[in-house]
């Protein structure tokens, strides 16, 4: 979008004080920042959309015991 600013709003920028300027500036940007995370979805990672998904009766411990039960050494593997 496209936002057209009169020469009467360009000399009034032009007239203020450097720090003035400086401070438009840093408020035109935080503007910016906010409306690019207004428009992004609220997931940060994909990972996150599984976030609360996962339903299983065993605890982490049992888990993470069939994990290690699972596993194979390489010495056991025939190639």
């Amino acid at each position: 979008m496209a936002i057209a600013i009169s020469d009467v709003s360009l000399k009034e920028i032009y007239n203020l004080s450097t720090e003035d300027k400086l401070d438009l500036v840093d408020m035109i940007i935080k503007s910016m920042k906010s409306a690019v995370t207004k428009a992004k979805p609220k997931t940060s990672s994909w990972v996150d959309q599984f976030e609360g998904k996962w339903q299983d009766s065993k605890d982490a411990d049992e888990m993470v015991a069939d994990i290690r039960a699972s596993r194979t050494t390489n010495s056991s593997i025939s190639l």
